[in-house]
Order: structure tokens, then sequence, then C-alpha cells
């Protein structure tokens, strides 16, 4: 169990690195949302587009309504969550945690 536990949380750090990765403003609209903090992990910023990015996110794959209420209800806890993986990855930053590519790769698959 112990081992499915690290294996799940390194998929989910691959993704937010590749999510980080794709999640380039295009727009001057998206470019101010990215300015908004929502909150600061350390040295880290999470921006109020990251925020919001995540919020449609978690609707989408729990197949919730997608209105302001909904937004706003899950809002704080999505929030927190964020955070605890902006923690989760600075820890394993400074323990110099790595992930080998094949090891992702067999784990998505």
């Amino acid at each position: 169990m112990k081992m499915l536990h690290k294996l799940f949380s390194r998929v989910i750090i691959a993704l937010i690195v590749v999510m980080g990765l794709t999640g380039i403003p295009t727009s001057p609209a998206h470019s101010q949302a990215t300015l908004n903090i929502a909150a600061i992990v350390n040295d880290d910023v999470i921006s109020v587009y990251d925020l919001s990015q995540r919020i449609q996110m978690v609707i989408a794959f729990s197949r919730l309504p997608n209105t302001a209420e909904t937004q706003r209800r899950i809002a704080p806890d999505v929030l927190r969550r964020l955070i605890a993986e902006k923690l989760r990855l600075q820890e394993a930053k400074r323990l110099n945690i790595t992930i080998p590519d094949e090891q992702i790769n067999n784990a998505i698959a």
C-alpha cells in the first residue's frame, strides 16, 4: 500500500510538471490572472490562474456542474490541495528525490 501511495504521488508530481509546462498564458487576460497571487508557499507562488485551472479540472473530473456556486464552494479545498502539492514538491527537491522517466511511463501506461 505504501508503494502504491509513493507511486501515485510521483504520478501526481509528473502531471503537475506537465500541466505547468503547458499552462502558458496566451492572452492579456490570462497574463493578468497569472500575476494575481492566490497563495505563497515558502518561495513559490500559486497564481489565481493556477487555482482557476485546477478548479476547472476538478469540476471536469468530478462531473460537478460548472457553476459559479460550485467553483466558489470547492475553491478553498482546491487551494489547500495545491498548497500541499507545493510543499511535497519542495520537500522532494530538498531531499533530491527524482523519478526516472521509465517509472513515470510505466505508471501512466
